[in-house]
């Protein structure tokens, strides 16, 4: 059986950007290349081989969980409702400020669905946009990041 590769994206500063498993390093490589956010953040790359996918894909669950990479999306702890952890801390904020979710998008320069959209559960924000939202709650990012509500340390696999 083929090996399974952890790896660990970090910028030049040293701060964590992914984490993710491959078969073949190099075509993944290739994929993030073209298509990943943080492609031209990457500095180092750090790697783990296992000889089992499923003992990989168990560090890679728990590397995310702890170690909080920053352009990881949220696809072992479920995305959390808008009632629960970030969304609801930025929601609220929005609503102390007496903006409505749609002028929350608008004065950060994005669509007006945007904030609607990302604050109610239906997606994740891309980390330019939430940055944007947070500027205009007038909040730290980090402060708002906080605010996630870890649903499961064991996702079904």
């Amino acid at each position: 059986m083929a090996k399974t590769a952890l790896y660990r994206h970090f910028d030049k500063f040293g701060t964590l950007l992914y984490v993710g498993i491959a078969g073949d390093l190099r075509k993944r490589d290739k994929q993030h290349a073209v298509g990943a956010a943080f492609a031209g953040e990457i500095a180092t790359t750090q790697t783990e081989w296992f000889d089992e996918r499923g003992e990989a894909i168990s560090a890679e669950r728990r590397a995310i969980l702890k170690e909080r990479p920053i352009y990881n999306s949220q696809k072992y702890t479920g995305s959390p409702s808008a009632n629960s952890g970030w969304r609801k801390f930025m929601s609220d904020r929005s609503d102390e400020m007496g903006l409505s979710l749609r002028a929350l998008s608008l004065s950060a320069g994005l669509s007006e669905s945007y904030a609607p959209g990302g604050l109610k559960g239906h997606r994740d924000p891309q980390l330019s946009k939430f940055i944007a939202l947070c500027r205009v709650l007038e909040i730290d990012p980090a402060t708002a990041f906080s605010h996630v509500v870890l649903e499961s340390e064991d996702p079904p696999q």
